[in-house]
């Protein structure tokens, strides 16, 4: 039986129809409950305001990520994780390709998932409510966790990356039959042997590891494999993908739409004074 699914976003992929809609979308559904009751009409926004813009939401949150669409604060820390894997996908897709990203109507095994039908594929109409796919569409079903050292992030300042722990990733991962994401929440560092058991046992999982400035990985199990320099973008949020073969792939994100650099703000909140 297939799940029933909720559709929360739905678009057609193009140039200005893509992920970095989705995340512009959920940053300013998790900043704007963050700081819903701060009264304050210019908000300074650092990385860490960001971050615990998202992770610091839990179930007991209602979040309005659109009109008329509600979802929980795990829930909206569970999209969050999927656009940036969307962004990884969207990358072998072709433009005009049908793309929701959808919850479970009732809970499941499944956190969330993207939905791909192709290009021009329209929707079976059931009733003036009701919608479905067609059959021939691919369904990416996502189990979504966190390795995070919730006491190392206490810390007023983490300088040193420390070496991944593979039993807790291992741990955190779980086992189940869908596509596994696990978002690495922690200043960790390792290249793929280190993680090549892992992904033996695991072949079913990702892990997300946000990033800026320089990373340097080694992309195969490989004797021999030099390690590889990864330069972050300037001014994007940054991430690399590492998929169970020991590849890798980087994905960057604009900066959310909502947040406007200070210096574009009138005099005296960041710009300078204006001449009339």
């Amino acid at each position: 039986m297939q799940t029933p699914w909720k559709p929360i976003f739905g678009y057609d992929l193009s140039e200005t129809q893509n992920s970095q809609k989705i995340y512009d979308e959920i940053f300013k559904a998790a900043l704007t409950h963050k700081f819903a009751n701060s009264g304050l009409s210019a908000i300074p926004v650092n990385g860490k305001a960001l971050t615990d813009a998202i992770f610091n939401l839990n179930s007991h949150d209602n979040i309005t990520i659109l009109p008329g669409k509600i979802v929980n604060g795990q829930k909206l820390k569970e999209l969050f994780i999927t656009t940036i894997f969307l962004k990884f996908l969207e990358s072998k897709l072709s433009y005009g390709s049908l793309i929701y990203i959808a919850v479970p109507h009732a809970e499941s095994s499944v956190d969330a998932a993207v939905l791909v039908a192709e290009s021009n594929t329209p929707l079976v109409i059931i009733d003036d409510r009701t919608a479905r796919l067609p059959k021939l569409h691919a369904s990416f079903e996502f189990q979504i966790k966190e390795y995070v050292d919730h006491q190392r992030l206490k810390e007023a300042r983490i300088v040193i990356p420390e070496p991944i722990d593979v039993e807790r990733l291992t741990n955190v991962a779980g086992s189940y039959k869908e596509i596994v994401l696990v978002y690495l929440r922690a200043f960790v560092n390792f290249n793929s042997d280190d993680v090549k058991e892992f992904f033996e046992v695991n072949p079913n999982c990702y892990l997300i590891h946000p990033f800026s400035g320089t990373l340097e990985y080694t992309p195969s199990g490989d004797v021999g494999n030099e390690p590889v320099t990864i330069q972050s973008k300037v001014d994007k949020h940054n991430f690399v993908v590492v998929f169970p073969s020991g590849a890798f792939s980087t994905i960057a994100f604009d900066p959310p739409s909502v947040l406007v650099k200070v210096e574009n703000f009138p005099y005296p909140y960041g710009g300078s004074k204006q001449k009339i």
